[in-house]
């Protein structure tokens, strides 16, 4: 993980609950270290945020479709410097190749998404979706906002 930059990456077919997912990454980020520094948050329907926790820069996009601000946002995390990129896309097209365009700078660590398709079981199955994401992400936020920086 020595100055490594990654980008961890929720794709899918619409309507699978990639910006829920987002979303509840980002308030777990936000719960877990309650002393982040906020340099910008937007919150709405959707989520667009960069935090520093110690020396680690986290861009957050929740917007992954079509004709949305992804691209934007992936410009600006990494003129912001971003160490932790936290991002959707579909499955194909535009918004997944803005994604590995990045892969030159980033390490992606790809997650697919599938909504379950028993409504009584979707809350548990997206809860340990979010905490398979988690168990990566925090050890890389851990392991950078402790890094002594030269």
């Amino acid at each position: 993980m020595e100055n490594e930059k990654i980008l961890f990456h929720i794709y899918g077919t619409g309507s699978q609950g990639k910006t829920t997912v987002i979303k509840k990454l980002y308030f777990k980020i936000k719960e877990e270290f309650p002393n982040l520094s906020v340099i910008e948050e937007s919150l709405s329907d959707d989520i667009k945020c960069v935090v520093v926790i110690g020396n680690c820069r986290i861009g957050v996009e929740s917007q992954g479709d079509p004709n949305s601000r992804i691209f934007k946002s992936l410009k600006y995390f990494v003129e912001k410097k971003c160490n932790i990129i936290l991002c959707c896309s579909r499955t194909k097209g535009y918004t997944i190749e803005a994604v590995n365009q990045l892969k030159s700078e980033y390490k992606i660590e790809h997650f697919r998404k599938y909504a379950e398709r028993d409504i009584s079981k979707r809350k548990y199955a997206d809860e340990k979706f979010v905490n398979l994401v988690w168990s990566k992400m925090d050890l890389y936020i851990k392991e950078i906002s402790t890094r002594t920086v030269v």
